[in-house]
């Protein structure tokens, strides 16, 4: 009995199965030892109910400061920047993969022949064509997991890159209603303290009247004016606040200061109020915070690819 058929069948058999394994240990997500509930007693108006909000700035009410975030959120530099690595990551990863194909190479030729009808004796031969195909595949197995792997750990890039993305996501939103709020505290700031002054110069006319009158004496009308004069001094470094704060929105959003959308320029220099937090904010419980925390999904996707 012939038995090199049985021995090829055995080897491509052995072959197949080594190609299922994979080289090293598969990898497994460490464990952390977080608290299913808080130890402290909350604030007052902050639960530890679950938190499934990703517009979380929606709840404070402000049309502008929505219209600000949405803005970021599509023209910030540095998202735009960690999107265009999530496309690079991905491709990384398409290209990883595409090592588990045949790689294909087909070439052809075509070359037509004449002889010169110039020569003395005219052409030797009639005219003739010449083609050439050619076709080559070669596909390498991957016996021992090595594309398995790096293909895991492309993966594993491309979740990190996506969570980086996410976590300057929430940066940006972050930081865009903190300088919202702290511009709008700022021309809050202005406004009191110019009709401080209006008041305080009410009150300067009425002592003046009694100074004149002679009610009171140069001391009180001295004092009254120090009072105005200090308060008109507060004005210029409360509106270098509003300006500085501003400036802080234009780089967030990826632009010159000065150079803001003119709609969006415009709602931020009107007058507006100070947005007011909710009632009630949910936090969820520790271990809700770390799951929610991007940066550190983003670690352990990075772990994951190593």
């Amino acid at each position: 009995m012939n038995s090199a058929p049985i021995r090829l069948l055995s080897t491509a058999l052995l072959a197949l199965a080594a190609s299922c394994a994979t080289v090293g240990p598969d990898y497994e997500a460490p464990r952390a030892e977080v608290p299913s509930a808080w130890h402290d007693e909350l604030a007052e108006g902050v639960s530890s109910a679950a938190f499934d909000e990703p517009t979380w700035w929606r709840r404070l009410a402000d049309p502008t400061l929505d219209t600000l975030v949405e803005t970021g959120l599509r023209r910030g530099l540095d998202l735009r920047e960690a999107l265009a690595r999530v496309r690079e990551a991905r491709a990384r990863r398409g290209a990883t993969a595409s090592e588990r194909w045949p790689t294909v190479d087909a070439r052809a030729a075509f070359q037509h022949t004449a002889d010169s009808d110039n020569t003395p004796f005219g052409a030797f031969v009639p005219d003739y064509d010449t083609t050439s195909l050619g076709f080559d595949a070669t596909w390498e197995l991957d016996l021992w997991g090595r594309v398995a792997r790096a293909t895991e750990a492309a993966d594993a890039e491309v979740d990190a890159s996506i969570e980086n993305a996410r976590d300057v996501a929430v940066t940006v939103a972050a930081e865009l209603a903190r300088e919202y709020v702290e511009l709008r505290a700022f021309q809050r700031r202005v406004a009191i303290a110019r009709r401080n002054v209006e008041l305080q110069q009410e009150t300067l006319a009425l002592v003046q009247a009694r100074f004149d009158a002679g009610l009171v004496g140069e001391r009180d009308l001295a004092q009254a004016r120090t009072i105005v004069e200090s308060t008109r001094a507060r004005v210029p470094s409360l509106e270098s606040g509003v300006h500085a704060a501003r400036n802080r929105i234009a780089v967030l959003l990826g632009v010159a200061p000065g150079e803001l959308p003119a709609e969006l320029a415009a709602a931020l220099a009107a007058p507006g109020a100070v947005p007011v937090p909710p009632a009630s904010i949910a936090i969820g419980v520790p271990a809700d915070l770390v799951r929610r925390r991007p940066d550190l999904r983003r670690a352990e996707r990075v772990l994951a690819a190593e």
